[in-house]
């Protein structure tokens, strides 16, 4: 911008508001000092970008003369009039004024200004104006990524694909998400970004499309992290100007919830209440591994390490004692992908076990005959236990029962196992 060559010549913009409402006219002033007798053109202007502008109105000045010229402007700014005001058409008078009056569309945030251009090296700048178009929130919709109006989310792992739009809505709404219950109860949500736009008849404004060509559309991306409670609920955006004074809360679209969750290692429970089983050999054992899922988890099971059943339950008959150890139950979401563990200890107890008797008069003879029955018991028992374990398919097993008839360490697996 030129400095002024003429001395004394000033410019002055004024505006009848700096804050217009949407469709609120607004009259630009632009007052020239020190103007007796001159000839030369004005120009209103807008700011479009660096180093960029539109003219909204040329005025041209010749003596007493004034003649007012009106541009075809951007979207957001609507002219109504021009006018050449006082001083214009006297000679004379050293103070001369011309205006516009413009409706400013929701979204106008730009400075305005004017100049005197007299030739390529004399051109006279005034002040900067700005204009910020204010308006409630007219329409709001809520979209998730990839679209449609069922989400289905996991508990627990934040979602970042909500977008609340707000059409026409300035300065930028608060928002917040809410689920479609009695209580209308706020999620916690965490604002990722947001920006502004112009869109031509939005399909969730189409009441404005009646008579508007453009809207102004603010979209805020936001994230939260689902509970199982929000299972089956139906969330929606709501949207307010409250720094305009407005409380008038604007609601969207709602989307149905459908919350994965589970399992959770300290919701899994096996049908006895401890977690530690102690079975005599030969014995069996039904142990039903169960937890919270949605959608239902599936179930496998693990002994040392390797996949042994699935399903919940577990069915063990035959019970020897290279069987004692630890079992996992593993559950697994189908949905998520999330797994859970629980362990329980199995003892197998030697079917010898000492024989207590009372000692009196006249049954030592029966408390020895006893001792001796007992301990043919014990041999042979021991020596039919060597003798099935020694051989593969002696023992006959359920589908989901399992054996490790191979494994060298047992006895002293069990030896650690047994209380």
């Amino acid at each position: 911008m030129h400095s002024s060559i003429h001395t004394g010549l000033t410019m002055k913009l004024t505006t009848s508001t700096v804050t217009p409402k949407h469709h609120q006219e607004v009259t630009l002033s632009c007052t020239v000092g020190d103007a007796a007798g001159f000839t030369y053109r004005v120009h209103i202007r807008r700011v479009q970008g660096r180093n960029s502008y539109s003219n909204l109105a040329n005025f041209y000045q010749k003596a007493s003369q004034c003649t007012a010229n009106k541009i075809e402007l951007s979207e957001l700014v609507g002219t109504t009039s021009t006018f050449c005001g006082s001083g214009t058409s006297n000679t004379t008078s050293t103070s001369k004024e011309y205006g516009i009056t413009i409706a400013v569309n929701v979204g106008e945030m730009t400075d305005y200004y004017c100049t005197i251009y007299i030739d390529y090296d004399q051109n006279y700048y005034s002040n900067f104006v700005n204009l910020t178009a204010i308006n409630k929130v007219e329409c709001a919709s809520l979209n998730i990524s990839g679209g449609g109006d069922v989400l289905t989310v996991t508990e627990g792992k934040e979602y970042d694909g909500f977008t609340c739009n707000t059409g026409n809505a300035n300065p930028e709404p608060e928002i917040s998400l809410k689920l479609n219950d009695t209580s209308s109860t706020d999620l916690s949500v965490r604002k990722l970004k947001s920006r502004t736009r112009i869109e031509g008849r939005l399909t969730f404004c189409s009441h404005l499309a009646n008579d508007e060509t453009n809207t102004f559309l603010t979209s805020i991306n936001v994230a939260y992290v689902p509970e199982r409670c929000h299972d089956g609920n139906y969330v929606y955006c709501s949207a307010r100007n409250s720094e305009m004074g407005i409380n008038e809360e604007v609601t969207s679209n709602s989307i149905r919830l459908i919350v994965q969750y589970g399992p959770l290692e300290s919701g899994m429970t096996f049908n006895l209440a401890e977690d530690t089983y102690t079975i005599d050999e030969s014995g069996s054992v039904t142990v039903n591994c169960s937890v919270n899922c949605k959608p239902d988890c599936t179930y496998t099971w693990t002994y040392l390490d390797r996949g042994i059943s699935t399903g919940n339950c577990l069915h063990l008959t035959n019970i020897t004692r290279q069987e004692a150890g630890y079992y996992k139950c593993t559950a697994r979401n189908p949905g998520s992908g999330i797994t859970a563990d629980k362990y329980f200890k199995l003892y197998v107890e030697n079917s010898c076990f000492p024989v207590r008797v009372a000692v009196g008069p006249g049954v030592v003879i029966g408390l020895a005959v006893g001792i001796v029955a007992v301990t043919i018991y014990c041999v042979a028992r021991r020596q039919c236990a060597q003798s099935t374990t020694s051989k593969k398919g002696d023992h006959v097993y359920d589908s989901t029962s399992v054996r490790n008839n191979e494994n060298q360490n047992e006895e002293a697996n069990y030896d650690v196992l047994r209380p």
